[in-house]
């Protein structure tokens, strides 16, 4: 519950939803000012959109990046409008995401498996939502024994043609990582670091 008190000694008390606000989410706020009808409240915010929710306190806040906003709270009677009070509102970064080839982060899987799969895939692991983040890029390495017989840059989640034509070769026992992955989060202004996979193929 975040509270703010006026110049006029009027307080406001708002209840967000979530523990704070985050992107891309139907933020649920609760707003109440002393001595003021809901229905005659109007709220503004600098930082993404407001509306009406489903009761005359609520209302839902939408933002697209992480941060912080300002929300505005206004009564209205007789046709004016009266600033009541402002709070800060922080917007939160999404909650760690993960990538995975199939449902692996590490472990073996059989060539077949392997390029039947074909990509890398970031499911969204937060707040009840399907979905998957998008992949960026990622680099593909694979390694036989001590040597690395190819690095290369891959744009997209799926594995591109040409890169599958040269993981054809793998061979029993080598090792294909999949290092510095960028998706992109929901709220994050750039692509996000996610972490590394490494399969081993066993036939």
């Amino acid at each position: 519950m975040l509270a703010a008190t006026t110049g006029k000694a009027q307080s406001i008390a708002i209840e967000v939803g979530h523990p704070e606000a985050y992107p891309g989410l139907d933020n649920r706020l609760t707003v109440i000012a002393e001595g003021v009808d809901c229905r005659n409240m109007y709220v503004t915010v600098d930082n993404g959109l407001v509306s009406k929710g489903d009761s005359s306190c609520q209302f839902l806040y939408n933002v697209q990046l992480a941060g912080v906003a300002h929300l505005s709270v206004y009564t209205i009677s007789g046709g004016d409008t009266s600033f009541i009070a402002s709070r800060k509102i922080v917007i939160r970064r999404w909650p760690e995401q993960f990538a995975f080839y199939g449902d692996k982060q590490r472990g073996a899987m059989s060539l077949g498996e392997f390029l039947a799969h074909g990509r890398v895939s970031s499911p969204i692991n937060a707040f009840d939502i399907s979905g998957n983040n998008p992949i960026e890029s990622y680099e593909i390495l694979l390694i036989r024994g001590n040597s690395l017989l190819f690095k290369e840059l891959n744009r997209g989640g799926q594995i591109t043609d040409q890169n599958l034509k040269r993981l054809v070769e793998i061979k029993d026992g080598d090792l294909i990582r999949f290092k510095n992955i960028y998706a992109r989060i929901v709220g994050d202004p750039d692509p996000r670091k996610l972490n590394d996979i490494e399969i081993e193929i066993i036939n």
